[in-house]
């Protein structure tokens, strides 16, 4: 009995702060019809997915006006940001991109984050790897010892650039996943 009053009261707890008004009385009906065969931890993320974020909501005030059909969150962002929209976490708004992409770096960064004792080794062996590849070192840095608690590791930096006749700019608007122009 106590631990179904802390439950309801936990509930009640995160429906108050997790969820839209509408959703609160059916989630309480739902809580008290079904208590005994959910567990808390269900529960909880049965609430976790009615949770509208602003980010969210507010992609899909933009979405309708696009015409953008899908309700995925990730799939909606990924949409907008194709459309030059970007979400500003400081403003809590998506901004419209007017400005034209700049072509890409031919610079290839790579951070090696690793345990002390074989993040040179393992940097010289990816050195080797990539440079069979056609890719040129231009600059690799001294590990770097991490802070505690991280103190027994250690982060290495390279930067690879590609030989020049290997170069291709995508142009503004290609998307490339996985190194596959789509």
């Amino acid at each position: 009995r106590l631990t179904s009053t802390l439950i309801r009261s936990f509930l009640v707890l995160v429906v108050q702060i997790n969820t839209p008004a509408p959703f609160l009385p059916t989630a309480l009906r739902s809580y008290t019809r079904n208590a005994k065969r959910q567990s808390l931890r269900f529960l909880c993320q049965k609430l976790w997915i009615m949770r509208i974020t602003e980010k969210y909501r507010k992609a899909l005030q933009i979405g309708q006006r696009l015409k953008i059909t899908t309700k995925n969150r990730e799939e909606i962002y990924q949409q907008l940001n194709s459309k030059s929209y970007f979400w500003n976490s400081e403003k809590k708004k998506w901004e419209k991109i007017r400005t034209k992409s700049k072509p890409p770096t031919e610079l290839i960064k790579i951070r090696i984050w690793a345990d002390a004792r074989i993040t040179e080794a393992v940097a010289s062996e990816l050195i080797e790897a990539l440079s069979k590849n056609g890719l040129r070192v231009m600059n690799c840095s001294e590990p770097y010892q991490c802070y505690p608690p991280k103190g027994l590791e250690s982060k290495v930096y390279i930067d690879f650039v590609k030989n020049p006749e290997e170069s291709n700019n995508p142009k503004n608007g290609d998307v490339v996943l996985r190194g596959k122009k789509k």
